[in-house]
């Protein structure tokens, strides 16, 4: 076994950097393996004895692997476009993926409330700012949602208070008030 490795490394070293062999392709090695042996030695026709031989084939770059599945989307957009800012006109609302990146605002007294990643798959580090116009907000947790920050999730004692919700982990969040 240890043979077969040897004068493997040897061919193809001596193929890639150029020493007195030629390459069957541009792209690629061709060793023929005993079967009995395990002697293995370059072809440079590309060709191996079928009843005697394994052909081995090398190329450059390796075995293509298997792709793996597309991780999540994002919210479309950035920071550094303007936001869309949506006007609550109900007294409880409960958020939705495509409420990711926007300024939710109120006008009238409002419970906000923040769906569990079963119900709704936000990505972590989604951002959606709370502004309180001139109305009580309340921003509450579904079951099984964690909101940290503020000792409470509310803006209810002065109008024109701007909040940030941010998701840091499956069913966690933190909210951040901000005061005018």
């Amino acid at each position: 076994m240890i043979r077969k490795s040897v004068i493997a490394l040897a061919v193809v070293a001596s193929t890639t950097i150029g020493i007195g062999a030629s390459v069957a392709s541009a792209n690629s090695v061709v060793l023929c393996a005993n079967k009995k042996t395990d002697v293995v030695r370059y072809s440079s026709t590309g060709k191996c004895r079928a009843k005697t031989e394994t052909r081995l084939a090398m190329g450059i770059t390796g075995p293509a692997g298997a792709t793996g599945p597309a991780g999540a989307t994002g919210a479309a957009g950035s920071y550094a476009t303007a936001q869309t800012v949506m006007n609550l006109a109900t007294s409880a609302y409960t958020l939705t993926l495509a409420d990711a990146g926007k300024m939710i605002t109120s006008s009238v007294d409002s419970a906000i409330t923040v769906p569990a990643d079963s119900a709704v798959a936000f990505p972590v580090g989604t951002r959606i700012d709370i502004g309180r116009l001139t109305s009580y907000i309340w921003i509450q947790g579904a079951t099984g949602v964690t909101i940290n920050g503020t000792s409470f999730q509310s803006m209810d004692s002065v109008n024109y208070q701007h909040g940030l919700l941010v998701k840091t982990a499956a069913n966690t969040w933190v909210f951040l008030r901000f005061f005018a």
